[in-house]
C-alpha cells in the first residue's frame, strides 16, 4: 500500500503559494462542502494553456484549490501560467508547480497527487478547456451517488484544430462495470474530463511508472472502491489537433502502416499487470473475497496471456506467430475473437504485412467503433 496522502510535505522547489486564503483541511469544510482540487497539468501548450487556465480560474465550487503544474516545458507554458495566477483575484487559492525534470503523464499525475490537499482531485490538460461548473456538477454528481463515485468523466465537446483528424467519443457506460473491466482491461472514460476520490491513491499508491495513460487505470481502481460514473454534459471542450497523446500515436500508425492492434495493445499489458497489482491490494484490504479475488487474478492474467500471445503476431517468427494465433483461436468460448478476428488472426501468423494490409482496409470503420474508447 501507498504512502497515505492526507498530509502533504511543505512546498519543495517550484511549487508554492501564489494568492487566495488559507484552507481548511479535506473534509472539514463548512456545511459538508469537501475541497476540492483542481489540477491542471501542462506541457508544450503554451499556445492554448491561457484559455485552460481562464477555465480552472472561473470555476465556481467553493471550497476549491487550483494547483497549475507544469511537467519542464521547453516552451513558455509555465510563464504563462505564472502571470496569470499572480493577476488572480479570485475566491480560490491557486498554487503553482514545475517539475525539476520532465515525469511523463503518469509521473506527472502521482506528482499532482503528492500536492493535492483537496478530497476530490479534478484533472485538466492544458489544452483544453473547463467549463465553469464542472467542479460543481462533479461535487454533485459524487454526492448523489452517495460517495460511492470514485471516478466521474463528462463526455467531452470535441474544438477540432483540423477538421482531418480523427476523433471521436462513443460513450458506453456498461464497460465500467468491474466484471467488464476484468474481461478486457477496457473502461468508457474521458481522461480529459475525468475527477476521481483521493482514496484511490490512499489505498493503492502511486500508479505504475510503466503506464502510457492513466484514465482506465483509475477507472479500474474506482471499480474495485466503488463505482465508476459517466455523465452527459458536455463540461469540457477537449482540443482536437495534432499534439494529442492518442491522436499522435494513431497517425503515427497510420504513416507507418501499423495495424491498429498493434497499436492497441502496445500499452495493454502494462495495464493488466496493474490491475493485477489493484486486485491483489483490495484483497488485502477486505474489498475483494479471496473467492472472487482468485477469479479476477485468473481472467486478467488469461488476459494478459491473450495479449502477450497478439504482440507475438508482430514480433515473432513464423512458427512462434502460428502458435500465437493458435492459442487465440482456442480460448474459451466467452474470449474468443469473433469470425473477422480469427480470420485476421491466421493471416497475421502466415503473412503479417498482408493481415496490416487487410487491417488498413477496415481502418476508418474500425477507429470508429473501437478507438474512442479509452
Amino acid at each position: 500500500m501507498g504512502r497515505r496522502l492526507g498530509q502533504t510535505p511543505g512546498p519543495p522547489p517550484g511549487e508554492g503559494l501564489v494568492s487566495g486564503a488559507p484552507l481548511a483541511p479535506a473534509g472539514s469544510t463548512p456545511g459538508s462542502r469537501p475541497l476540492i482540487s483542481f489540477c491542471l497539468f501542462t506541457y508544450r501548450q503554451e499556445h492554448f494553456v491561457r484559455e485552460a487556465v481562464a477555465g480552472a480560474l472561473a470555476q465556481t465550487y467553493s471550497p476549491l484549490e487550483i494547483i497549475l503544474s507544469d511537467d519542464a516545458s521547453p516552451d513558455g507554458s509555465y510563464r504563462l501560467m505564472e502571470e496569470l495566477a499572480h493577476h488572480y483575484r479570485g475566491p480560490h487559492q491557486v498554487r503553482l508547480n514545475r517539475n525539476p525534470a520532465n515525469l511523463g503523464l503518469v509521473g506527472h499525475v502521482n506528482r499532482l497527487m503528492e500536492l493535492a490537499r483537496g478530497e476530490i482531485i479534478v484533472i485538466a490538460a492544458g489544452d483544453d478547456i473547463s467549463l465553469p461548473e464542472r467542479t460543481e456538477e462533479t461535487w454533485r454528481l459524487w454526492k448523489a451517488s452517495g460517495h460511492r463515485a470514485m471516478s466521474i468523466s463528462f463526455i467531452p465537446a470535441p474544438m477540432k484544430e483540423q477538421s482531418s483528424l480523427p476523433w471521436q467519443f462513443i460513450a458506453r457506460p456498461e464497460w465500467n462495470t468491474l466484471d467488464h473491466q476484468l474481461r478486457t482491461g477496457e473502461a468508457s472514460v474521458c481522461g480529459a474530463s475525468q475527477a476521481w476520490h483521493r482514496r484511490l491513491f490512499e489505498v493503492f499508491g502511486p500508479l505504475p511508472a510503466d503506464l502510457a495513460e492513466e484514465d482506465r487505470a483509475i477507472a479500474f481502481r474506482a471499480a474495485l472502491l466503488g463505482e465508476v460514473v459517466l455523465a452527459p454534459p458536455a463540461l469540457v471542450r477537449y482540443r482536437i489537433h495534432q499534439h494529442n497523446i492518442s491522436l499522435s500515436a494513431l497517425q503515427e500508425a497510420q504513416m507507418r502502416k501499423v495495424a491498429a492492434l498493434r497499436l492497441l495493445s502496445r500499452d495493454k499489458p502494462a495495464r493488466l499487470r496493474s490491475f493485477l497489482r489493484d486486485v491483489k491490494t483490495a484483497a488485502a484490504h477486505g474489498l475483494l473475497t479471496p473467492e472472487r479475488a482468485a477469479a479476477a487474478t485468473a481472467t486478467l492474467e488469461r488476459g494478459l496471456a491473450r495479449t502477450q500471445a497478439e504482440l507475438v503476431l508482430f514480433t515473432g517468427n513464423r512458427k512462434e506467430r502460428r502458435a500465437a494465433a493458435r492459442q487465440l483461436c482456442q480460448a474459451p468460448p466467452s474470449e474468443r475473437p469473433g469470425r473477422g478476428r480469427r480470420l485476421y488472426l491466421r493471416l497475421a501468423a502466415l503473412w503479417p504485412s498482408g493481415a496490416d494490409a487487410w487491417v488498413r482496409l477496415r481502418m476508418s470503420r474500425w477507429v470508429q467503433q473501437r478507438w474512442p474508447a479509452g
